[in-house]
């Protein structure tokens, strides 16, 4: 299993985030202090107020920030969810060829393991069943030869 924060990529995501939200706030506030010293007025709400009543667009400018945060953090949300199924698939496979693995082992140290049935949903899966089946088969007819030996002494 990978030793790796499983929350560092979810953390990065929401940096981002939060990156991209700050710096449209960044930009709001340089286009709104040019607008201001454009202007000649002094740096104050009462300038602001002015500044958005000359130019009504200003608003639009200003939900910039709140747009650029309502389209990521659904997108955030997206991404996390794709990347926890696709750690969730993983982890089955991880587990699947560690269960295969298993079955292998106890194959070859002359186990006769009963097959599981996530086995045949793969082709090492299947090998292994393949595998299984013809020992068996090869133990069964050693059996006889070896029953039909012991009569015949």
């Amino acid at each position: 299993m990978s030793r790796r924060d499983p929350y560092i990529i979810k953390r990065i995501n929401f940096r981002r985030v939060m990156v991209v939200t700050a710096i449209s706030i960044l930009l709001v506030v340089l286009i709104l202090f040019a607008f201001i010293m454009e202007s000649g007025l002094p740096l104050t709400l009462k300038s602001l107020a002015q500044i958005h009543g000359k130019h009504p667009s200003l608003f639009l400018v200003d939900l910039i920030p709140v747009f650029i945060s309502a389209l990521l953090h659904p997108m955030h949300h997206i991404m996390n969810r794709a990347i926890r199924e696709y750690e969730e698939r993983v982890l089955e496979s991880q587990q699947l060829v560690e269960r295969n693995t298993e079955f292998a082992e106890r194959l070859s140290e002359g186990e006769n393991p009963e097959p599981y049935e996530e086995m045949m949903t793969t082709d090492l899966g299947k090998a292994l069943r393949m595998i299984h089946l013809n020992i068996k088969a090869d133990r069964r007819q050693e059996r006889e030869q070896s029953w039909i030996a012991e009569g015949k002494d």
